[in-house]
């Protein structure tokens, strides 16, 4: 039993705010929604003590931060720091730029790790936009680059990329560096404006 809350947990964690069904942990587990019903209740007992809480919203469960810890994330988010892109979001910006509109569901397959951080941070970033919702199961959420991220590579448009098969590791991890270095050179409010963006 230890190993199926393990794997709960891990689940939970990787889906992030989509949450997870009862159905879903079910079939993954190989038991009866209420075997499964009985180690949520286990897990969400385990987590009275801690920072996290086990949420039932709309038919899913789901971890989230306590309400009454608010005003701490509050006052850590408020402070000035200069944020940065990281090596998995610059992946993930690229997955993007050479493969839109994509699901996230698609970029983690493609990543073979969760993406849901880099998304949040490119669409804060105005990197990335919402570009609709496919057309299968569950019409998951669609995403493309943005106008700011043309300007800041310089590009008219993403017919420009230069071809995958052309790009070599060392031009690669360059330009990786460049990009890094930018955004070390800027603060959040000199990003959201995007002519802080544009190439030089």
């Amino acid at each position: 039993m230890t190993e199926q809350l393990q794997i709960i947990e891990g689940l939970l964690f990787i889906q992030g705010d989509e949450g997870v069904t009862l159905e879903d942990l079910a079939i993954t587990l190989e038991i009866s929604q209420e075997a499964a019903q009985q180690l949520l209740e286990r897990l969400r007992l385990e987590y009275d003590n801690r920072g996290l809480t086990l949420l039932q919203t709309s038919g899913k469960y789901r971890f989230a931060t306590r309400k009454e810890q608010s005003h701490y994330y509050q006052r850590f988010f408020s402070q000035p720091k200069r944020q940065t892109l990281s090596k998995a979001s610059l992946e993930v910006l690229a997955i993007i730029a050479y493969n839109a509109p994509i699901t996230r569901a698609t970029i983690e397959h493609i990543r073979g790790v969760s993406c849901e951080k880099a998304i949040k941070t490119l669409l804060q970033f105005d990197l990335i936009e919402e570009a609709g919702r496919e057309t299968t199961v569950g019409r998951p959420m669609l995403y493309a680059t943005t106008e700011t991220f043309l300007d800041y590579f310089g590009l008219v448009s993403l017919a420009e990329l230069p071809p995958l098969r052309q790009v070599g590791e060392e031009e690669v991890k360059e330009e990786v560096d460049l990009f890094m270095t930018r955004y070390q050179e800027q603060t959040p409010d000199e990003i959201e404006d995007e002519e802080q963006l544009q190439l030089v």
